[in-house]
């Protein structure tokens, strides 16, 4: 189901340009001199309504074993979120883009099945205290191999900068929240920053003189000894200009997220050690302001 989805982002632009291209071209109305409805500068903040799969094997600390962090743990599996992006569009055909948003999540759960190979055994009725942190910071740039009053495609390059962080602790007996000092054990911790570069397709559609049809897929792949790392972002999104500088968006991201690591293979100076697996995917709604 998400395999078509990626898909139809990526034919969706080219089967619209086709149903409008014998239309009236687009009146442009904007505040920097072009023919084209493209904007030059904006930036969109809003929220992002999302549910979770994720799981974790830290190898030095678990012997292996898979934890699901939502299942077993009780992180949340669907939340809201705050993100922020931006785009500059520079010589027509040149599209710089960033973007911030933060996934992290903890908990307080009592365990309703043991975690095994510790010792000794952390048992049925534990009280733990999991944290899954995921910050994620993105630039890129993309060329517009196709650019014109209705559509607009671009392939280009860019680095997903990721701060992950995943810690586990056995509280004490009537403790709550990781208080200072209420920690027995910690079952596991570990931390890295991943640089991720990735490669982008985009996608644009102008459907009317106000509503645009707006795609992004960009992905990353890697496997080396020691190390491998997959990372796929897929996002649509319907916008509508509400007026010359202000417009409203509602938009569908699916992003998974791979890593594996044996602890002592580096990738662009970062090690990790047993592996980390996530998918999100939910709506977004948001507010752009533009120029």
């Amino acid at each position: 189901m998400k395999g078509r989805v990626v898909l139809g982002i990526l034919v969706l632009p080219i089967w619209l340009y086709l149903s409008v291209a014998g239309a009236e071209p687009y009146e442009r109305g904007r505040p920097w001199k072009s023919d084209q409805p493209w904007e030059k500068l904006s930036v969109t903040s809003g929220y992002f309504l999302t549910s979770f799969t994720s799981d974790v094997k830290l190898s030095s600390t678990l012997g292996g074993v898979v934890l699901s962090l939502e299942d077993l743990l009780g992180l949340d599996a669907t939340t809201s979120q705050y993100r922020i992006e931006g785009h500059y569009r520079a010589w027509r055909r040149h599209h710089f883009h960033f973007g911030f948003f933060d996934l992290s999540r903890d908990a307080d759960r009592t365990l309703a099945a043991d975690i095994p190979d510790q010792d000794p055994p952390v048992q049925v009725g534990t009280l733990v205290n999991s944290l899954l942190d995921i910050k994620i910071f993105k630039v890129g740039h993309s060329y517009s191999f196709w650019n014109d009053e209705r559509l607009d495609l671009g392939a280009g390059i860019g680095f997903y900068v990721m701060d992950l962080a995943v810690g586990i602790d056995v509280l004490a007996e009537g403790s709550a929240g990781g208080e200072e000092g209420s920690v027995e054990k910690r079952l596991l911790g570990e931390a890295i920053t991943l640089p991720l570069p990735v490669l982008g397709l985009r996608g644009n559609v102008a459907l009317t003189k106000r509503v645009f049809l707006k795609q992004s897929v960009e992905f990353f792949y890697i496997s080396i000894p020691g190390f491998r790392g997959f990372l796929l972002d897929a996002n649509l999104a319907v916008e509508g200009h509400i007026c010359r500088f202000f417009g409203l968006g509602l938009g569908y991201n699916f992003m998974r997220v791979n890593v594996e690591g044996d602890g002592d293979a580096e990738f662009l100076g970062a090690s990790w050690n047993g592996r980390l697996h996530f998918d999100y995917s939910g709506v977004y709604i948001y507010a752009k302001f533009f120029f």
